[in-house]
């Protein structure tokens, strides 16, 4: 995949409207980059670069709710599934734009290891852009009916799950070499982390003041989680120091 169809691609995956195209003063990269940080989206002139403007949407790339926020049903601004979907559309919004920018740090050399990344990227670039599109969509639904999905629900889920994975040996580490284990240990305490904010603010994030998670189905499945990994860095602990004791 050369540069130029990157372009296209691009064009096409962040819906840069047909008169921002036809009035194009700037170079590809610069009318790209534009779009990717949403700053045409929240702009109701035109930009210094010569680029159309794109006011009927928000710097997230979605339509701006206006006079509708005031008949939406009251979801509460401390309700842990909207701050969970909020966090996540964010955090795809953020990713997406990285791999914006990394697509074109590749340059313009078309060798066999340029083609290859691009293609990578642009292929998460698209898996991202979609799963963000999607969130977006369930929580506004969310918002105007104030009766949560369950496609909300298992999107959010989803999304909060990626990267974990399981030890897969039923706790047993003898088997495992130390880096492996140590590469492990990092990343179950970071999944701890996570169910501990999750439990304590309602994100996966620490915020400034504390949410707890409601007593309930959810609280109980997360805390489980929770205890599995609290269990296995004890096991992954006590492998490492029998051997550091050998």
């Amino acid at each position: 995949m050369d540069i130029k169809t990157v372009e296209y691609e691009l064009k096409v995956l962040l819906d840069i409207p047909k008169t921002a195209l036809f009035h194009q003063k700037c170079t590809n990269k610069e009318l790209l980059s534009h779009y990717a940080r949403g700053e045409s989206k929240r702009e109701t002139g035109s930009s210094s670069a010569g680029i159309g403007s794109h006011p009927e949407r928000d710097g997230q790339g979605h339509a701006p709710q206006g006079a509708k926020e005031k008949n939406r049903p009251r979801v509460p601004a401390d309700d842990h599934l909207l701050l969970q979907a909020k966090e996540a559309v964010s955090e795809l919004a953020v990713e997406a734009s990285k791999l914006h920018s990394a697509l074109f740090e590749t340059g313009e050399v078309n060798n066999e290891k340029n083609t290859r990344l691009r293609e990578e990227m642009l292929e998460r670039l698209r898996t991202v852009t979609d799963l963000k599109e999607a969130i977006w969509k369930e929580k506004e639904d969310y918002c105007d009916t104030g009766a949560a999905s369950q496609q909300l629900k298992d999107l959010v889920e989803a999304y909060y799950s990626k990267g974990e994975s399981a030890d897969g040996d039923g706790n047993d580490f003898s088997g495992k070499d130390t880096a492996w284990l140590i590469k492990r240990k990092e990343n179950v305490r970071k999944y701890i982390t996570k169910f501990r904010n999750r439990l304590e603010y309602g994100t996966k994030t620490a915020q400034a003041a504390k949410n707890p998670m409601p007593p309930g189905p959810e609280r109980a499945k997360t805390v489980e989680r929770m205890n599995a990994y609290i269990n296995e860095l004890d096991l992954i602990n006590k492998e490492l120091e029998r051997r550091t004791d050998k």
